[in-house]
């Protein structure tokens, strides 16, 4: 998980699940982040599951805080092909992984991977985009 830090603010990274007794860990499908980028003196920071981008001072002071909309309900079929896109994912890292000799060291993951965690509903964006031109008080 990163973690960003930018005076006294703090905020959440990629969203992870990880299960001790099953070995398993990974990505949690449809998971919140934290997108952030620099304007300036200011920076700007999405966390999606606050659903509202913070611009923010060099003192921690908050300048603007721009609401987002919700993110978009996840249908049964996009949730069928987020969970294959992840299976394919682990077979192409456990074919690398034989290949190298390291199979042995990869827990066996099918299983668990499957019931992977998964948000009802989209984040509302995927990635920030800053335009330094644009002030705020």
């Amino acid at each position: 998980m990163r973690m960003t830090h930018f005076s006294d603010s703090e905020r959440l990274g990629h969203e992870q699940f990880y299960r001790a007794r099953a070995f398993a860990s990974g990505s949690v499908l449809f998971g919140h982040e934290l997108h952030d980028a620099q304007a300036g003196d200011l920076l700007v920071v999405a966390q999606t599951d606050l659903r509202a981008v913070e611009v923010i001072r060099r003192d921690g002071s908050v300048a603007a805080t721009i609401p987002l909309a919700g993110g978009v309900v996840v249908s049964a079929e996009q949730m069928r092909l987020a969970r294959n896109r992840q299976a394919e994912r682990r077979s192409r890292l456990q074919s690398g992984a034989r290949r190298l000799g390291a199979n042995d060291r990869l827990p066996a993951q099918s299983a668990q991977a499957d019931r992977a965690p998964a948000n009802d509903t989209t984040p509302p964006i995927g990635g920030l985009i800053v335009d330094s031109t644009v002030g705020f008080g």
